[in-house]
């Protein structure tokens, strides 16, 4: 396998970075309030800062207009995730009866706002905007997976195939982003603001608005993968976020929206990889990605598993597919569930963090971990493509 010399040095480093409790060379320290509505409403607040961060750097500072049809994914779950953990937290603080009307809710805005609604008095004309563009969300993303997933997920059937697998983007959307963020940023400062809205509604609720000037517009479903565009996003995002932060041009309460963007990032190139591997049936792939969900290293255990059986005298590659396991299980002890850096406590409502002790990170450690292992993968994948290439073109197979 030509890729192992390329990856050795590096993946030996990478593999041995602690991504938490790092030390005296820590630059970033994590504790928990006590206090579940001030952690909603701190993470909340994180999210939404990094959604404006997105969305200058994209109609702004970039000059790459490709950022527009990729950045756009995470830069609008951010916005959708921070509206989320700020009605819950608005919902923790307000009620007796809360946590189970929180955890039941799940990532249903229109119900959480239900909940809002009833401690929260808000102007005739700015609940009843509200609660449109609430319904808009509840009909086109209820479960929170259309930014984050190319495909649609649902609770009972988790992924769909076949006559019933269903794409987010089946077909192009040009959509107006100064008109998406100002609806977000009305929507999120009449909620911080228990309904005192500084800023001027927009005209309507459509969430997948139409329109904008060239360099103001993403073009949704462009790609022809379906996935590629959610991979490039979260990741772009990730290191957007990284770099600001090294330079000290935005604040530190950045750091865990770009951990998940990148571990978004991996666990979607994987799920691609399954997915796209001519050598499983439709059943195979069902069953890896309903089963796995969350956890990188099952859905990498597949891969390697499958290439061990593929060329059984590939010892380089077992050698390097082993080492990527190896950094695969250090992130996924770290965050098994992909919930500690969206959420600041578990479904049982217990904190991820301590409330007496720190929780450290370095940022450039972080980085370096989930940048190698995608950039690792990334490249392994375009070489299993080759592979499925030349076996279609050999034996003339339609897959």
């Amino acid at each position: 396998m030509l890729l192992y010399e390329t990856f050795r040095e590096e993946i030996d480093i990478v593999k041995n970075i602690k991504i938490e409790n790092t030390g005296n060379s820590h630059n970033i320290s994590v504790k928990t309030s006590g206090n579940n509505d001030l952690d909603l409403k701190m993470y909340a607040e994180s999210y939404y800062y990094v959604a404006n961060i997105i969305a200058d750097y994209i109609l702004v500072e970039s000059n790459d207009i490709s950022n527009l049809d990729t950045m756009v994914y995470p830069m609008i779950f951010s916005f959708r995730h921070a509206l989320e953990l700020l009605m819950k937290s608005i919902i923790l603080t307000n009620s007796r009866d809360s946590n189970n009307c929180t955890i039941n809710a799940g990532h249903d805005l229109l119900a959480l706002f239900e909940l809002v609604k009833k401690t929260v008095c808000f102007s005739k004309n700015d609940e009843i905007w509200l609660t449109k563009f609430f319904e808009e969300l509840h009909r086109k993303d209820k479960e929170s997976d259309l930014f984050r997933y190319p495909f649609m997920m649902n609770k009972d059937m988790r992924i769909l195939f076949g006559e019933e697998y269903t794409f987010g983007f089946e077909n192009r959307v040009d959509l107006d982003l100064n008109r998406l963020i100002e609806k977000f940023r009305y929507a999120f400062i009449g909620l911080q603001s228990n309904g005192l809205n500084r800023y001027k509604k927009p005209n309507n609720t459509v969430l997948l608005e139409e329109g904008g000037g060239y360099y103001e517009r993403a073009v949704l479903g462009r790609f022809r993968d379906k996935f590629s565009e959610y991979i490039e996003g979260y990741f772009n995002c990730g290191v957007l976020l990284r770099s600001k932060q090294e330079n000290r041009e935005i604040e530190n309460k950045a750091f865990f929206p770009m951990i998940y963007f990148y571990r978004l990032s991996l666990e979607i190139l994987l799920k691609k990889m399954i997915y796209e591997n001519i050598f499983f049936d439709e059943n195979k792939k069902r069953g890896i990605l309903n089963k796995e969900k969350h956890n990188i290293c099952k859905m990498w255990k597949e891969i390697k598993e499958w290439y061990y059986i593929f060329d059984p005298s590939d010892q380089e590659a077992k050698i390097l597919f082993e080492d990527i396991y190896i950094t695969l299980e250090n992130i996924e002890k770290n965050d098994c569930t992909s919930s500690k850096y969206r959420y600041p406590f578990d479904k049982k409502m217990k904190s991820y963090f301590s409330q007496k002790r720190n929780t450290t990170y370095t940022l450039k450690n972080t980085a370096i971990v989930f940048e190698s292992i995608i950039n690792r993968i990334s490249g392994i994948e375009g070489y299993l493509n080759e592979i499925y290439k030349y076996h279609k073109d050999a034996e003339g197979l339609n897959y």
